[in-house]
C-alpha cells in the first residue's frame, strides 16, 4: 500500500470573503451564523487577501468539526484540493495527517489538531474512499529540529518493517512547522530512500514534485559508492549503482575478476580476449587477479581471507612458471585416487623426465628425502624451478629469491592452517610475527617478480577510472 503523509498548517482551511453563503463577517472579523462564531483573519499572502483563515486553528478547527454541515458549502481547501486527483492516481491507500497538539496553552492556539477530520470529510465527499487514516500528533518541542529528528526516527521505525518497507511514501509537507517537515523529510529519505517522493504546492501554484529528494539521495549514494571504490569494494559499489547499467556492469566485472569468475565478465573486449587465450594463459590471469584480490583483502583488514588466497597462490605461483616453460598444463597429472606415497604416477614421471632430464627423479629425491612423486605439488614445482635456474634454462629469477618466497609463503601457510583448525582470526600482528625479519612488502616484492604483477596498479587504474566517471556522471 502506498502512503501519503500530509503535514497540516494554519492555511489548510479557508473561506472566500465573496462566497460566505448564510454566514456573515463582522466588523471585528468574526465569521458568524446564529450562535456559531469563529474569529478569522485575512490571508496576508499576495493576491489572496480575499481569503480568510481561522485566527486560532485549534478553536476554529474544533468549531468547524462540530458544525461541519453548516460550514461545508463555504469551506475552501486551496492547498490540499489537488490531492483529490493525486490520491487515486498514485494508488494511495493510507493517509497520515501530521498535526500539533501542544501541552502549553500559550502555544496551543495554533494547533491543527482538528483539521484531519475536516479534510477527511472533504476527501470522502469528493470520491476518496477506502482509505485508512492515521493522525500523528506532536505535543512538544515543535521547533526543536534535533528533538523532532529523533521523534520521527522513532515513529517511522514502526513503519520500516514487513511489507511497509516496500511501499512508496509520498510526502506533502506544504503546511505545518518547518522543523517538523524537515525532520520527516530526512527520516523518510534515510529509511525508505528511492521509495520516497516529495510534493509541494503553494496556495496559488500547481502541485509539483520536488526534485531535491532524488538529488540528495543521488549525492548521498554517490558518496557511498566513492567510499566503497576507494576501498576497492567493487561488489558493494555495484549494488548501489541503480540507474546506470553500464557503470554497474563495470563494477561487477571488476568484482568478477577478483572473484576469479572470468567466464561471467560481460565486457565484450575482455570476453573476446579471454576466449582467445589457451588454458595456461587463462591460469596466468587467474593467478594475477588472485594476487590482486589477496592484497585488497589485506588492505581491507580481512586477513583470514587474504591468508586463504595466499595459500592458493603458494600452490600455483611456481606451477605457473613450470606450465609455461613446458607449454603443458601439469594439473592433468593430478591423481586424487592415489593415497600411498609409494604409488606411482607414470604419466607425471614421464613428463618430468621429458622436460627436466632423465635424472630429474633422482635429483628430486636427493633434494628432499621422501618427496612424494605420485602427484604434482608445490614442493615439486619449487625444486623444478630451481633446477631450471641451475641448468641455465631460466634466467629471469634468482635461486635465492625462489627459496625466500617459498620460505615466506610456507610460514604463512602454517599460520593459515593453525587459524583454520582453531576457528581463529588472523590479525596483522600475527602475520608480522610469523614473518619475523621479513615484511609484507618483501613478500609483495617477490610475488611481483615471479607473477609479473605490479602492486595494485592494475586495479587502482580500474578503480580510478570508475571514480572519475561516477564523480562526473549525474545518473548513477
Amino acid at each position: 500500500m502506498n502512503t501519503l503523509i500530509i503535514t497540516l498548517g494554519n492555511s489548510e482551511v479557508q473561506f472566500d470573503k465573496s462566497n460566505l453563503g448564510s454566514f456573515k463577517l463582522s466588523e471585528d472579523n468574526n465569521l458568524m451564523k446564529g450562535e456559531i462564531s469563529i474569529p478569522v483573519k485575512p490571508n496576508n499572502r499576495i493576491g489572496l487577501r480575499k481569503f480568510y483563515i481561522p485566527r486560532y486553528s485549534r478553536k476554529g478547527g474544533k468549531i468547524i468539526k462540530e458544525n461541519y454541515n453548516e460550514f461545508k458549502n463555504i469551506l475552501k481547501f486551496p492547498i490540499v484540493k489537488p490531492l483529490i486527483n493525486f490520491i487515486p492516481k498514485h494508488k494511495i491507500t493510507n493517509i497520515i495527517f501530521v498535526v500539533t497538539d501542544q501541552n502549553t496553552e500559550i502555544y496551543s492556539k495554533g494547533d491543527t489538531l482538528y483539521y484531519p477530520s475536516i479534510i477527511q470529510k472533504y476527501f470522502e465527499e469528493n470520491g476518496i474512499q477506502n482509505i485508512s487514516y492515521t493522525v500523528e500528533k506532536v505535543h512538544e518541542y515543535v521547533k526543536d529540529a534535533d528533538r523532532q529528528y529523533k521523534l520521527w526516527g522513532e515513529k517511522f521505525s514502526d513503519l520500516y518493517s514487513g511489507k511497509n518497507s516496500k511501499c512508496h511514501y509520498y510526502l506533502f509537507a506544504q503546511g505545518g512547522i518547518d522543523q517538523i517537515n524537515q525532520a520527516i523529510t530526512l527520516q523518510l529519505l534515510q529509511k525508505f530512500k528511492e521509495n520516497v517522493s516529495i510534493y509541494q504546492k503553494a496556495e496559488n501554484e500547481k502541485l509539483k514534485k520536488v526534485a531535491f529528494a532524488q538529488l540528495f539521495l543521488t549525492d548521498l549514494t554517490k558518496q557511498k559508492i566513492i567510499n566503497h571504490l576507494a576501498d576497492f569494494d567493487f561488489a558493494r559499489a555495484a549494488e548501489l549503482v541503480l540507474n546506470n547499467s553500464r557503470l554497474r556492469k563495470r563494477c561487477e566485472d571488476a568484482n568478477r575478476r577478483l572473484s576469479l569468475n572470468h567466464e561471467s565478465i560481460v565486457n565484450e573486449n575482455f570476453k573476446k580476449s579471454w576466449n582467445e587465450k589457451d588454458e595456461i594463459c587463462k591460469n596466468r590471469q587467474r593467478l594475477n587477479d588472485l594476487i590482486y584480490s589477496y592484497r585488497i583483502d589485506f588492505k581491507q583488514k580481512r586477513h583470514n581471507d587474504g591468508l586463504t588466497k595466499l595459500y592458493t597462490i603458494y600452490e600455483n605461483i611456481f606451477k605457473q612458471i613450470i606450465d609455461e616453460y613446458a607449454a603443458h598444463r601439469t594439473s592433468e597429472f593430478y591423481d586424487n585416487k592415489k593415497r600411498s606415497p609409494n604409488d606411482k604416477n607414470i604419466k607425471w614421471e614421464s613428463f618430468l623426465k621429458r622436460y627436466f632430464g632423465q635424472e630429474v627423479i633422482k635429483r628430486l629425491e636427493k633434494r628432499r628425502k621422501g618427496i612424494h612423486l605420485n602427484n604434482p605439488n608445490s614442493m615439486t614445482y619449487f625444486y623444478l624451478l630451481r633446477f631450471l635456474i641451475e641448468d641455465n634454462k631460466e634466467n629471469r629469477f634468482e635461486d635465492g629469491n625462489v627459496k625466500k618466497l617459498d620460505s615466506i609463503l610456507n610460514r604463512l601457510r602454517g599460520l593459515r592452517n593453525q587459524i583454520n583448525h582453531s576457528l581463529g582470526h588472523a590479525a596483522l600482528e600475527d602475520i608480522e610475527n610469523k614473518l619475523g625479519k621479513d615484511k609484507i612488502s618483501d613478500l609483495d616484492s617477490l610475488i611481483d617478480k615471479f607473477a609479473g604483477t605490479n602492486g595494485l596498479v592494475k586495479f587502482t587504474n580500474i578503480r580510478d577510472n570508475l571514480l572519475k566517471e561516477i564523480s562526473s556522471n549525474e545518473k548513477i
